[in-house]
């Protein structure tokens, strides 16, 4: 996420990088407030610590959303956030999928410690094109990034870690991350560079 963001300030971008984990929300309750007539404004109408943080990601010219895959899907922080983000942007009306009529790109950086081979036995690729089919809600140009085999601990003597080799997982993190790294920044500046088009 940071290399993405450096990305997007090499692009002229004024960056934030948020971590959900900081705040206090829940996702989406089904209040069907932002579906009444007369109130459709994009806008989900939960007060609560995130309501700040929509209404600035609402203002962007980019998104980029950096989403860890736990137990075969995005954890639950992001997919709460994306569905108080996006539910009011979703529109019944047949002839327009979306009420949001503005544009922002977006890039969907995912991470995980199993290996790249389980995008096609664990069904993630069904993930990836699932949440990218939801953020075109926002009606932007977007980017993935798929971060696999990662390091996930500094000492693995310390955890259960009898499936993973600590050596290779350290040479990958030597060898394969800084590309990683590299794509992410690579993405943060065509994204932004796009956003300001």
């Amino acid at each position: 996420m940071k290399s993405a963001l450096k990305g997007a300030e090499s692009a002229g971008a004024e960056t934030k990088l948020i971590h959900l984990y900081d705040y206090q929300y829940h996702g989406c309750k089904s209040c069907y407030a932002c579906k009444r007539l007369g109130h459709v404004d994009c806008k989900c109408i939960i007060n609560d610590d995130i309501s700040e943080l929509l209404e600035e990601a609402m203002q962007s010219d980019v998104i980029i959303l950096g989403m860890p895959i736990y137990l075969g899907n995005i954890v639950g922080v992001m997919q709460s956030f994306l569905e108080r983000l996006l539910y009011p942007l979703t529109s019944y009306d047949l002839k327009k999928p979306s009420n949001f009529t503005g544009k922002i790109n977006y890039g969907l950086i995912y991470s995980m410690n199993g290996p790249a081979i389980w995008s096609f036995f664990k069904g993630y690729r069904y993930l990836y094109k699932n949440v990218k089919a939801e953020m075109k809600r926002l009606n932007g140009k977007s980017e993935t990034l798929v971060v696999t085999d990662t390091l996930q601990y500094s000492d693995y003597s310390k955890y259960q870690s009898a499936i993973f080799d600590e050596e290779k997982k350290r040479k990958r993190k030597k060898s394969v991350f800084p590309k990683d790294c590299k794509k992410a920044y690579e993405m943060g500046r065509r994204l932004a560079s796009q956003g300001a088009e």
